[in-house]
Formats: C-alpha cells, structure tokens, sequence
C-alpha cells in the first residue's frame, strides 16, 4: 500500500507473510489524456506465503571448571575464590545464599555442612583437606555439565524435526 511516497507492508503472523501487489489504472479522461488516479482498495491482491520456520539453535557450550582453590579460605576472606567456593557449595546443595565472594557465617555454614559429606573434620575453615575436595569437585560438575549437554542437543534435534514436519503441514 502506497502511503505518500513510502510502501507499507504488514505481515500477518510472525511466520505468515503478507504481500500486496498494486495493479495500476489508468483511466482515460473526457479529453482523451490519461489522468493519475489512487488504485482503489478493491484492485489489492494479497498473496500469502508460508516460510518453513527453521529454528537457530546455538550449541550449548560447557564450561569446565578450571578453577582451582590455592589458598585457605575462612570467616572475612573475600574475593573471586570465596565467590567460586560459594558457587560450588550451591551446586552441592549446602549453600543457598547468594553469591557474594565474602565468606561469613552462611558460607561457614555451607562449608560445615560439605565438609560433613565429604569427610572431612566439619571446622567450617577451608583448609588443605577441603580445598582437595573441592578442587576434586570441580571435575565432576564439569563433567555432569557436559552429561547433561548431550541430551540437550539430542533434544534440540528432535524439536527441529517437529517444526520442520509442522512446517510442511501448514503448507497443505
């Protein structure tokens, strides 16, 4: 649809897509000179056009934790250690706090409760024995990540297939 000098297209769906062509007239005038006139509404011919969606799914990625603990850690200690220590206590199930790289009396908390898993004597300070623990740790969690990446993927195939079958469907 012409709008002054500009073309307005609509679409009618997100995948659905709408387009009008404009068939021109025109009219011959009383003088015989043809004369520039607005093509009536009634003269626009929609043809629609259905795209196959085709998702664009990333690859999920898997961060394995490269993190080591270097250095004891205990109440007051700050910094980007504590943050990773309260990270892996979360995903142990010993620490729901937020993740602040400040260690006080939750991460303490948390770090009784790990220790007491792990076997570990629970004193709440991060000493030579948990920081082997939870450097051990950190492989496992990566490699439970990468467990669970593979079914993503297998999963975000399946959806694909479903919408390109849908997408066929809709065309008929």
């Amino acid at each position: 649809m012409d709008v002054g000098s500009d073309l307005a297209v609509w679409t009618k769906h997100f995948s659905t897509f709408v387009t009008y062509t404009q068939t021109a007239q025109t009219p011959v005038g009383s003088h015989g000179k043809k004369q520039g006139t607005r093509v009536p509404s009634s003269n626009l011919r929609p043809r629609v056009s259905l795209l196959p969606v085709v998702p664009v799914i990333p690859a999920p990625t898997v961060a394995a934790s490269a993190f080591s603990f270097l250095r004891n850690l205990g109440i007051g200690s700050t910094g980007a250690d504590v943050s990773e220590l309260q990270k892996r206590l979360a995903a142990a199930g010993h620490f729901s706090g937020p993740v602040t790289g400040y260690f006080g009396p939750m991460t303490e908390a948390a770090v009784r409760a790990f220790q007491g898993t792990s076997g570990v004597p629970a004193t709440g300070y991060v000493g030579q024995l948990t920081l082997g623990k939870l450097n051990g740790m950190g492989a496992s969690v990566a490699a439970s990540t990468a467990d669970h990446s593979a079914e993503i993927v297998s999963l975000q195939q399946q959806l694909v297939g479903l919408l390109q079958e849908l997408a066929v469907m809709l065309k008929k």
